[in-house]
């Protein structure tokens, strides 16, 4: 079950009912496994509180990754549906696969940029910031998880962006 939130430039944005159990697990492991550890004199409050920003933020980049494919898709004349959020991240529903190698291609490859490109901005900007705060660790925790996010969907297997930019060059 999805529930509408909104629309960011013209594409509908859903939540998944499992959303809701990502936000709890990663707010708790992100602000104890990491927050907590970094800033050591922060309160359990505080470090889930920050937890849970940090996990609406990188849900956030989630969405800027589905979103990416979308421009792609329009290019090559194929209509989008909504952008999903679930428990084990995102997906963006295009109403039928590319007709031509090269079109699944620049879609499936549209969102790990996007997801390397914020990595290597956010790692840009945290080295313009005070080090010791606690922005620069979200900041941190953001470009790395980006990179990890970007790095992880080029990965060759299906449903990922590599997998299918690999069934793209097998096709080409």
């Amino acid at each position: 079950m999805s529930i509408r939130v909104g629309r960011v430039l013209g594409v509908p944005i859903e939540i998944h009912a499992t959303w809701i159990i990502a936000l709890i697990l990663l707010s708790y492991t992100i602000g104890f496994g990491f927050i907590a550890k970094v800033h050591n004199d922060i309160g359990a409050l505080d470090a889930v509180l920050a937890g849970a920003l940090a996990t609406v933020l990188l849900f956030a980049c989630i969405i800027g990754h589905e979103l990416a494919h979308w421009p792609a898709a329009r290019r090559c004349g194929i209509h989008t549906g909504a952008a999903s959020l679930f428990v084990f991240g995102g997906a963006a529903k295009l109403n039928r696969d590319p007709d031509q190698w090269n079109n699944e291609l620049s879609i499936a490859l549209a969102g790990p940029a996007v997801s390397l490109g914020l990595a290597g901005a956010l790692a840009l900007l945290y080295f313009v910031v005070d080090a010791g705060s606690m922005f620069a660790t979200l900041i941190f925790y953001l470009a790395f998880a980006n990179g990890v996010i970007g790095l992880a969907n080029l990965l060759p297997g299906y449903p990922l962006d590599g997998g299918r930019a690999l069934k793209a060059i097998i096709w080409r």
